[in-house]
């Protein structure tokens, strides 16, 4: 299982949760940073 850890400004945060859900489909270990 792959780990990534993702974090993003104020002006990202809906493209990094269309990320996040995208990831998890992929079964990556995900920390989310803020």
């Amino acid at each position: 299982m792959k780990k990534i850890v993702i974090a993003s400004d104020h002006g990202a945060v809906a493209l990094k949760s269309e990320i996040i859900a995208f990831l998890k489909t992929k079964q990556c270990e995900l920390k989310d940073l803020g």
